[in-house]
């Protein structure tokens, strides 16, 4: 059964737009009701709302109280869910709209530039770093001073600031 019939018009309800426009220019531009994904409740006067609830998909949500919770989208990339298990995300319990902390993934890093493993038979033996490791004998190695490069309070790729907004009601 499609939802896009005259008896059920749902159609787009719950859909997401980027836009360079702000909420009031925004609002000008579409058809039915859209906000932004700020994290503030959903009214349960909404379609969306009702739609949910008729479903019995509220839990999609997050709920604080006797409220659900929009996702907060500001500042934040957005990343797709994996389906029935399949995709790149390792956290396979998550819910649409939940937050994902940051997380750097366990590696190595050798020490080093200049002298080719061909040349050294270990890191150790890198004539460059022999203040850092005497031969049988490892000493951890610390950076100090300021980092070259694009170093900030962040990780991040580079990207596009734009609004995302959720249409709510048609």
């Amino acid at each position: 059964m499609s939802l896009r019939t005259p008896q059920n018009n749902n159609s787009h309800i719950g859909d997401v737009k980027y836009s360079i426009l702000p909420a009031d220019l925004f609002n000008e531009t579409q058809e039915g009701k859209w906000v932004l994904l700020d994290g503030k409740p959903l009214s349960n006067l909404s379609e969306l709302y009702e739609f949910l609830d008729g479903k019995m998909r509220l839990d999609i949500l997050k709920k604080e109280g006797d409220f659900y919770l929009l996702p907060d989208v500001r500042g934040r990339f957005v990343r797709s869910m994996n389906v029935n298990g399949q995709g790149d995300d390792p956290d396979t319990k998550r819910k649409v709209g939940s937050y994902q902390q940051d997380m750097f993934q366990t590696h190595t890093h050798a020490l080093g530039v200049g002298v080719s493993d061909k040349q050294a038979a270990s890191q150790l033996d890198r004539p460059r770093f022999a203040d850092f490791a005497q031969k049988f004998q490892r000493a951890p190695f610390q950076t100090k001073g300021a980092i070259n490069g694009h170093a900030g309070e962040e990780t991040r790729p580079k990207n596009i600031a734009l609004y995302t907004y959720i249409k709510i009601a048609n």
